[in-house]
């Protein structure tokens, strides 16, 4: 049986619907030329997960996506949406069979149609026409724009609503065929910083009360960490890292994936077994080492003690600069060695610019091979 039989004959992977994976990339290949975008992609996301491709701009993010979705041609992988194989290379199913839903960057919804005919357009249209269709469609319409909170507004035109009652339009849109995976687009990169932190929340507890499974792409790490329930962290077109947001953000694997996700800095330090020797003494590590290694820092790892009296003999810095974010506060101190650090503290302490205090860190840390 040739590879396009298999895709069209609905080829199920070990498990079968429903009993695996929604959604299931093997090793996607995508190349423009010489360029190769996508290099071996693997993304795997359970039912109800909402999994996360997070990465700079140009690290092949949305091609990923739309991989998936059937609008480009892979190169090389599979592609299996709940169970069954959609995509084999470069043999695949049209995105209309795929069972997969898309939210886009720009919502993508039709100016001259209301709200309810841009829900409708996603559903698919029956052979017979018949009265009995119509009502359906308009059940599935009705039902999807309740389950995004937009009920009564289903005559409104696109341009008669807020940018996120729009954002709600398109998801609508995407839920009402009952897709097994959503795929979104940095779906809310076109709102304001105001209004995109209450979107992005609804938009979550939409997603969760349905039960859907949906895959994000966002370079925004904020955005990541609090959606989603993993995060791939992507780089040249591969995922480096994919785990839950408070592992991917206190265990990077790697050096540049701990300074992409979260603020980081690095401290260089000398490693002997479960002991790191360093300018701010020695420092329990979460495993053995050898040798010069580079000690990473949250802000928040770094505790500071005020030098009251002047009198304290273990200070060890200087506060150089205040930042107040109401919520926090981060300071940027220079170390009697010279060396600069930000640590990032309560709303209160009093410690202001100027001042002395003692530095020290927090709990075990996590070290990589020492940078050139």
């Amino acid at each position: 049986m040739t590879v396009g039989a298999r895709i069209a004959g609905g080829k199920r992977t070990a498990g079968g619907e429903g009993s695996g994976p929604a959604l299931r990339c093997d090793g996607l290949v995508k190349r423009y030329g010489t360029t190769t975008v996508v290099d071996g992609l693997d993304i795997v996301a359970e039912p109800g997960e909402l999994v996360a491709l997070l990465g700079p701009s140009g690290c092949g993010k949305t091609t990923s996506l739309r991989l998936i979705a059937g609008f480009e041609e892979l190169d090389g992988g599979t592609v299996a949406v709940g169970g069954r194989l959609v995509a084999d290379g470069p043999r695949g199913e049209p995105p209309e069979r795929r069972r997969i839903g898309m939210v886009f960057q720009d919502y993508a919804l039709f100016p001259h149609l209301s709200v309810a005919r841009n829900v409708a357009f996603g559903l698919p249209k029956g052979a017979g026409g018949g009265r009995g269709e119509g009502k359906e469609r308009a059940a599935r319409v009705a039902t999807a724009l309740a389950t995004v909170g937009l009920a009564g507004l289903e005559e409104r035109m696109p341009h008669q609503l807020s940018g996120g009652q729009q954002q709600r339009v398109a998801l609508a849109r995407a839920m009402a065929p009952k897709p097994t995976v959503i795929l979104l687009d940095e779906p809310f990169s076109n709102l304001d910083a105001e209004l995109r932190a209450s979107v992005r929340a609804e938009v979550r507890q939409i997603l969760a009360a349905a039960g859907a499974t949906a895959v994000l792409v966002t370079h925004d790490q904020e955005e990541a960490l609090s959606l989603a329930d993993r995060v791939a962290v992507m780089r040249a077109g591969r995922v480096l890292q994919a785990a839950g947001p408070e592992e991917l953000y206190h265990r990077p694997v790697d050096r540049w994936v701990a300074g992409f996700v979260g603020d980081a800095q690095f401290l260089p330090g000398e490693g002997t077994g479960r002991r790191i020797a360093t300018e701010l003494g020695d420092l329990p590590a979460h495993a053995a080492t050898a040798g010069p290694v580079d000690v990473m820092l949250r802000p928040e790892a770094l505790r500071l003690a005020p030098d009251t009296d002047g009198g304290d003999e273990d200070a060890n810095a200087e506060v150089l600069a205040r930042a107040f974010y109401g919520h926090d506060q981060l300071l940027t101190l220079r170390l009697d060695t010279g060396r600069i650090l930000r640590s990032r503290l309560g709303p209160y302490g009093g410690i202001r610019p100027g001042d002395r205090v003692r530095a020290s860190v927090r709990g075990a840390v996590l070290a990589f091979p020492r940078e050139e």
